[in-house]
């Protein structure tokens, strides 16, 4: 888990299998001066952060919020197509695929308009921590009514 949140707001789940995201670029933000100096976009791997994350708050909802820890396990096939400069605002949706014990399997993209960013599969594994579980479980379940806009 980071602490820096790629997803401005989650606009919807589908049936525990889908969920819907969104994240605009701002100008400001620290990373885009080094990456690229003169023409700032979001790199790559920040593209699969937010899929991640939004997968993430996907099992978190399925599971009651049981499972409050997720991590990457796996990446499968990633493509990157469009850049996500200053003032996009990418739409993504994470699919999920499968599930085995503590694991899953899903698909995922990002779009800026009709044209994809990033697409592919990951896995991620979910893990119940043994301490401060339930802390951070309740802060993870005010997040998620900020990012679903419930106040």
């Amino acid at each position: 888990m980071t602490d820096i949140s790629m997803l401005d707001e989650i606009t919807g789940i589908e049936d525990g299998r889908k969920l819907y995201a969104a994240r605009k670029l701002l100008e400001g933000e620290s990373y885009l001066a080094d990456h690229f100096p003169g023409r700032p976009v979001m790199p790559g791997v920040l593209m699969l952060e937010a899929l991640v994350q939004a997968a993430s708050w996907l099992v978190r909802e399925n599971t009651g919020f049981r499972f409050p820890v997720t991590v990457l396990t796996g990446v499968r096939s990633m493509r990157y197509g469009r850049f996500v400069t200053p003032g996009d605002r990418m739409e993504i949706e994470v699919e999920l695929l499968s599930t085995r014990d503590n694991s899953g399997s899903f698909k995922g993209r990002g779009k800026v308009g009709e044209k994809t960013a990033v697409s592919g599969r990951f896995e991620l594994e979910w893990i119940r921590p043994s301490s401060a579980g339930e802390e951070l479980a309740r802060d993870l379940r005010e997040q998620y009514r900020m990012l679903r806009r419930e106040r």
